[in-house]
């Protein structure tokens, strides 16, 4: 099996982070590969705790993963610290120089609650084929309004891309709107994604779509073909995957 590796932290309530990150991958047919960088407590109330995890174990099963074989793609969720994202950029490519990085750039939890204490990712950032936040996640990077239409998306996508990252996909779910339109850009320009809303409401949205855009390229599709067959499975079978969102806030 293909093999993907994913870096970030635990949930509790199994709606978001590497547990659904598993359930992902397993659907795509992937051999998931974990690190884990923190462990949270997410229950109704939101986030009630957060312990990083020491980074001589995060370096520990970054070499236990190495010693399985090769990873086929790289995502990273959760990075509690600073220190520990220096750690990863220092380690992921020399361990693994040819594997794309995707990087979901966590800050809170869709339930409430902080899971980071800053929104400087470091060298990760310039490391990754493709970096996606939301639109709160966004303006807390920028340290600016929330976009509030297609063409403030666009300024922030520019402005993200500009730190390093190779492409920048920014999920406009947060608008208002009968659909959900992302915008993914790269150094060619821009492309919009639109299609209909998820139906209801369910947690580890943001997480699922970043892992499965990692096993589809992974698998060997382009980007913007990866975040295609993404988006299609997140509409028609994550929905039947995922723990519904009264069961997980």
């Amino acid at each position: 099996m293909t093999a993907v590796m994913v870096i970030g932290g635990t949930d509790s309530s199994g709606g978001a982070g590497l547990v659904q990150d598993g359930r992902v991958l397993d659907a795509f047919g992937c051999a998931a590969r974990l690190v884990v960088t923190a462990v949270t407590a997410q229950g109704r109330g939101g986030v009630t705790a957060v312990q990083a995890m020491p980074r001589d174990i995060v370096l520990a099963q970054t070499a236990a993963v190495a010693s399985l074989g090769p990873v086929a793609a790289i995502k990273i969720g959760l990075i509690p610290d600073t220190a520990t994202g220096a750690l990863l950029a220092e380690a992921l490519p020399r361990l693994w120089p040819q594997a794309p990085i995707i990087l979901d750039p966590v800050l809170s939890a869709s339930a409430g609650g902080a899971l980071r204490g800053g929104a400087d990712f470091g060298a990760l950032w310039s490391l990754a084929a493709l970096v996606t936040p939301n639109l709160p996640e966004a303006a807390a990077l920028l340290a600016a309004p929330e976009a509030p239409n297609r063409r403030a998306m666009t300024a922030h996508a520019k402005a993200l891309r500009a730190r390093g990252a190779k492409a920048v996909l920014l999920k406009g779910g947060h608008l208002l709107g009968e659909s959900a339109a992302d915008l993914l850009l790269t150094e060619g320009g821009g492309r919009w994604f639109s299609g209909p809303r998820l139906p209801g409401q369910r947690r580890g949205t943001g997480c699922a779509l970043a892992t499965a855009i990692a096993a589809g390229l992974a698998q060997g599709r382009d980007l913007p073909g990866a975040i295609v067959a993404a988006r299609r499975w997140l509409r028609t079978t994550w929905p039947k995957v995922a723990v519904p969102a009264g069961l997980a806030a």
